[in-house]
């Protein structure tokens, strides 16, 4: 049997060990100095109004598509624009569970997740929670999808953000609209959304994550407050004609309204074209894969078995 005054002894000189050895908290924590207004505004425009990454200010960041990408989803869209990786993935028709009464109009649950590694910012803003951004892009794509065509069903769209490095939103609904259009659901028209991040006379297309937190802040150099800054992403359907989705996190002068409107439909529009285009070289790979399967089928009927 063990004494318990050993055990005394023992703990205590554990204790005695501990705070002989204890490392002070402060010599792990790394201490940022802050920017000022000169050194933040350098980091992100160099010279001669071009930005960090070598782009103009109404110029779009490179992107990548690609259909199909996923074999568990009845439509999918892996969507790239700069660093900024999303995958999306369409599920349905199901039955929309636990339903009370009849439904004319088919439900649309949207859901934007994040991976662990997407940003090095774990603090997010209300505006950029997952569960704001999963209502933003059901809002979105409402307008986009033939819901009066799936009456007591639901469709369930999965936006999984890989990495986030700005216009996180405008990726998802542009990657929804792919990923259901690649699900041969019913749709009255595509929707392509754009962002720009908006800092006193600057409009930046297509921002990354540290362009929209600059332009986010309400100082200037002059340490005054600055009447138009923020971040604005809007989903457009150029055949229509229609906005289905409009957001602003800032404040803006009603007379910069339609000038930045104008600059964002007109990218949607060049979006649109370009999206169009992957959906209709998804056509005709499909197309092409069909008539390979009819052509195969009739030569086994044509064979006599003897």
């Amino acid at each position: 049997m063990i004494d318990s005054q050993y055990l005394d002894k023992v703990t205590k000189e554990i204790k005695k060990y501990e705070k002989k050895t204890e490392v002070p908290l402060d010599s792990f924590r790394v201490f940022k100095e802050k920017k000022t207004y000169q050194e933040a505004f350098s980091e992100i425009i160099k010279y001669n109004s071009i930005r960090a990454d070598g782009r103009k200010l109404d110029e779009h960041r490179k992107m990548f598509i690609k259909l199909g990408v996923s074999a568990d989803c009845r439509g999918s869209c892996y969507i790239e624009l700069g660093e900024t990786k999303v995958i999306v993935g369409v599920h349905g028709p199901k039955e929309i569970p636990n339903i009370q009464e009849y439904t004319e109009l088919g439900k649309l649950e949207c859901i934007i997740e994040y991976a662990p590694f997407a940003s090095l910012t774990r603090k997010k803003s209300p505006e950029q929670s997952d569960k704001y951004m999963s209502a933003a892009m059901r809002r979105a794509l409402e307008p986009v999808f033939c819901r009066h065509e799936f009456p007591n069903l639901m469709i369930q769209v999965s936006a999984f953000v890989i990495e986030d490095d700005g216009c996180v939103l405008s990726a998802a609904i542009t990657g929804a609209s792919l990923a259901i259009a690649h699900g041969r659901l019913p749709l009255f028209d595509f929707a392509a959304a754009v962002s720009i991040s908006l800092h006193n006379d600057l409009i930046l297309i297509d921002p990354t994550k540290a362009e929209e937190e600059f332009c986010l802040n309400t100082i200037s150099a002059d340490e005054k407050k600055i009447e138009n800054y923020g971040v604005i992403s809007i989903a457009y359907m150029p055949h229509l004609d229609q906005m289905s989705h409009y957001q602003m996190i800032g404040n803006m002068d009603s007379k910069l309204y339609e000038s930045t409107l104008e600059i964002m439909l007109n990218h949607c529009r060049a979006l649109y074209s370009l999206c169009s285009k992957h959906l209709m070289q998804e056509v005709k790979l499909t197309t092409k894969h069909l008539s390979q399967v009819k052509e195969t089928q009739d030569a086994m009927d044509s064979l006599s078995v003897t």
